[in-house]
């Protein structure tokens, strides 16, 4: 079997990472295959943040789950501002990932959320190529609308024409390799 193909058969998402951080050298090519992605009009327009900052990391994966949390049970919207970040139930949708990567792209463009999917997915093909375990976060809502989110937009000077697209997760997996689950998809229509 093709090794790009195996790749992707076999590539599972990973939500339970080891302490170990992810070698820079690593990372660059990682990235580097997320710069090679297909993109919207060719305008390569995103912009990324590579975090390994514990506290940025779990203030924005349990504000990412405060919101995400009410909106897939339905509930009322809640301002993150007015949220329990201490709460002993909440934990970080980034799963205590050693390194998130944060896509931010343009808010008035169709193709925002297609370019930064289509990076996140090269990413984590070319983090399985190279041992690393990943996971795409998809930002459905702003994690960033509080002032310590504000803040961090402000201080890594990301346009406020921009908005959070999707997180990727990376680091070395603390359940170890996992056998690739069964298709359940339909079977395609041939026409």
């Amino acid at each position: 079997m093709n090794e790009v193909i195996k790749n992707m058969q076999e590539r599972r998402s990973v939500r339970k990472y080891l302490p170990r951080q992810v070698k820079r050298e690593v990372l660059e090519e990682i990235l580097a295959a997320g710069y090679a992605s297909h993109n919207a009009g060719n305008r390569q327009q995103l912009r990324l943040v590579v975090s390994q900052d514990p506290e940025v990391n779990e203030h924005i994966g349990r504000a990412h789950s405060i919101l995400i949390g009410k909106f897939n049970h339905f509930g009322p919207s809640v301002k993150l501002e007015d949220a329990d970040f201490s709460a002993p139930d909440l934990r970080s949708a980034f799963h205590n990932a050693p390194t998130v990567l944060m896509l931010f792209g343009p808010r008035n463009f169709y193709f925002t959320d297609a370019d930064g999917y289509i990076f996140a997915e090269n990413v984590c093909l070319a983090a399985r190529s190279l041992g690393v375990g990943s996971c795409i976060v998809g930002e459905v809502l702003d994690a960033f609308s509080d002032d310590y989110g504000r803040d961090l937009l402000h201080k890594w000077a990301i346009p406020e024409a921009h908005r959070s697209v999707a997180f990727v997760t990376l680091g070395y997996s603390a359940a170890g390799e996992k056998p690739a689950r069964a298709n359940k998809y339909t079977s395609p229509l041939w026409v």
